[in-house]
């Protein structure tokens, strides 16, 4: 004759590990969605993995490993490998993410960055790799991307050719990637960080540019420090500060480009900066019509 009490603790025992059985599978099956940027949108997949706590800095763990991971593949965790080690550049990777996707700035991974996180590493593997020969309007959006970020100084066609691959070439050496010409889910992902960055404060040419010198400080310097490192002048972070090394890089550019060098930024300075006769690090400087020179005055 069975005891019901021992029935009843059986059943318990069964029903929890079910339980845990049916949370290790979930978990599972989101890390490898995560990893190999496919999301999976079932509930009860994000709350039994990732979804279901929050990421902060100090942390070691799967999760941890597996936010890095989808991160990386968008370009935002920099890191050679993922580490499960949840520290200063996972932070800062996070914090990028969070600003690029208008979420709350924190460097910590909520359950709403965590999800989020989830679409975007999707959203990026189901972008089309655009090569050499590619054409249609993706190629026409890329185009306009490197256009927007100063790389592209040609008629938006729809045509990879030589001039989008070179193109695509500069933007990925300057940005540190993997020099190709192949715009994959990361060039496509830093150039769209990029452009998100710069366009709106240059989309208006009439609006005229502040004096930027030592000491400044702000978005316009910001624009300035992003329009230099396009250009290979500057090599630093982009802080927004115009300290030592950003007065270096303007003077230099002011040489390269037969301007005034006093590491102050005027009409003069901004209006070779903005135009696509701007001369980069590795080109040959040419020398300026005095019309040109006396119309960026109006600037």
């Amino acid at each position: 004759m069975n005891d019901p009490a021992v029935i009843e603790q059986e059943t318990r025992q069964k029903k929890s590990a079910s339980q845990k059985q049916t949370k290790s599978k979930a978990r599972t099956v989101l890390s490898s969605s995560l990893a190999t940027g496919f999301f999976l949108s079932t509930s009860i997949l994000v709350e039994g993995a990732l979804g279901d706590h929050s990421l902060e800095g100090g942390m070691k763990a799967n999760d941890v490993k597996v936010l890095q991971q989808a991160l990386k593949e968008q370009g935002y965790f920099t890191y050679h490998t993922a580490t499960g080690f949840y520290g200063d550049i996972t932070v800062e990777a996070v914090k990028a993410f969070q600003k690029a996707n208008n979420l709350s700035i924190t460097g910590r991974a909520t359950v709403e960055t965590l999800q989020q996180s989830v679409k975007s590493a999707s959203a990026a593997t189901k972008s089309s790799v655009l090569r050499q020969g590619s054409t249609g309007q993706e190629v026409s959006e890329l185009q306009k991307l490197l256009k927007q970020a100063g790389y592209y100084k040609h008629e938006v066609n729809g045509q990879y050719g030589r001039v989008t691959t070179e193109a695509v070439k500069s933007f990925q050496r300057n940005q540190k990637l993997a020099v190709d010409g192949i715009a994959g889910p990361k060039t496509i992902t830093a150039l769209q960080n990029i452009t998100a960055m710069t366009i709106e404060p240059v989309s208006n040419v009439s609006e005229p540019k502040p004096v930027l010198r030592s000491g400044s400080s702000g978005q316009a310097v910001q624009v300035l420090q992003e329009r230099l490192q396009q250009l290979g002048y500057y090599k630093e972070k982009i802080t927004g500060q115009f300290d030592t090394k950003t007065k270096e890089a303007v003077k230099t550019f002011q040489k390269q480009n037969l301007l005034t060098v006093d590491g102050v930024v005027g009409p003069k300075t901004w209006a070779v900066l903005e135009s696509a006769k701007a001369v980069g690090t590795t080109q040959q400087a040419q020398p300026i019509l005095a019309a040109e020179k006396t119309a960026t005055t109006t600037l």
